[in-house]
């Protein structure tokens, strides 16, 4: 299902911050116009050299990762990448390559991102298709992450978000059985980048299924203000309390009543529960909302991109939180009372 304009504006921008925003491409890799191309991510020549200490002894088996920039002619160093001998460096355009397939069977280039000084780099796609509406009342985007690094930290990776509209929590731990994440073999063969955009399409629609089977059966939950704190102490217990706790004890305090305030819908970045407000659903993204807007609550815009970042799963491992939270907030559900 494809959604007109919502007129959402809460924190309707914040997705666009971590890279550049692409309009049109009908390549991810190939030419200036590509997503790629528009980023400033083409022609890098990913390099190794050996490592050269500030004595000028010259390692044998340390290497550094530099990089071509394209603007100014000049190599660059990735800060802090010491790689091994068997580390062979990748081409933005070789590894992100089969997504140009992706492009091919539908979906959507919206944008294309280098964090952390360029060592993960990808692209960002729209599959409008697999959009949610969850109780015909919460609409989700559906999209599709495609990365790689240049530190020898993450493979050809794949991975599937939605992006709720009314509070842009990132939802991509709420699964059981489904992966929202694997890993692409690096492959110069054409034939085989069809098939992996094609594998890569049909587990999007095992995962959005799984995901709508779940979210539809919490939203039909009722939940009261007292039931979501009771959940959200039974997920972050009150610290033991003595002398040495008293400010463990205010955190945990600030921390439960910042998650009431958000289920509420009270919260100070304003009401995002909206009509899915007394369910199970809205408690699970009080919880989720947490977790990817109100951590690190600094203004500054480094920090704001990694925010984003870790909440879109670029960066870190969010994902297996949310889908440890997903596990307490369908065992909190299992034990409330069954109501006539």
């Amino acid at each position: 299902m494809v959604y007109a304009d919502t007129g959402i504006v809460l924190r309707g921008n914040a997705l666009l911050g971590i890279g550049t925003t692409i309009d049109h491409a009908v390549s991810m890799t190939q030419g200036e116009d590509s997503m790629l191309g528009q980023a400033g991510l083409l022609g890098w020549e990913v390099e190794t050299r050996p490592l050269v200490n500030a004595d000028g002894h010259t390692h044998t088996n340390k290497f550094e990762v530099t990089r071509l920039d394209p603007t100014t002619g000049e190599r660059v160093v990735f800060d802090d990448v010491v790689v091994g001998s068997k580390y062979y460096p990748k081409q933005n355009e070789d590894c992100l390559q089969f997504a140009d397939a992706i492009l091919d069977f539908g979906a959507t280039p919206e944008q294309a991102f280098a964090f952390n000084g360029g060592r993960r780099v990808g692209g960002v796609f729209g599959l409008s298709d697999l959009d949610l509406n969850i109780g015909g009342v919460d609409p989700m985007r559906a999209k599709l992450l495609a990365m790689t690094s240049h530190d020898g930290s993450l493979p050809i990776t794949i991975m599937f978000i939605h992006d709720r509209l009314y509070c842009r929590n990132q939802i991509s731990g709420l699964l059981r059985k489904a992966k929202n994440k694997f890993v692409i073999r690096h492959t110069r063969s054409a034939e085989f980048r069809i098939h992996e955009a094609q594998r890569t399409l049909g587990l999007a629609k095992t995962w959005v299924s799984e995901i709508e089977e779940i979210a539809e059966g919490l939203v039909r939950v009722p939940m009261t203000t007292g039931q979501f704190a009771e959940m959200a102490t039974a997920i972050y217990p009150k610290p033991d309390s003595d002398e040495s706790s008293v400010r463990a004890i205010s955190r945990w305090s600030n921390q439960i009543n910042l998650l009431e305030s958000i289920f509420d819908g009270n919260a100070d970045q304003g009401d995002t529960t909206g009509q899915i407000g007394g369910t199970a659903w809205a408690g699970y993204n009080a919880l989720i909302e947490r977790l990817d807007w109100y951590r690190n609550s600094s203004n500054s815009v480094e920090l704001g991109r990694t925010r984003v970042a870790q909440a879109m799963g670029i960066i870190g491992h969010l994902d297996k939180t949310k889908s440890g939270i997903l596990t307490e907030v369908e065992n909190y559900v299992d034990s409330m009372p069954v109501t006539v």
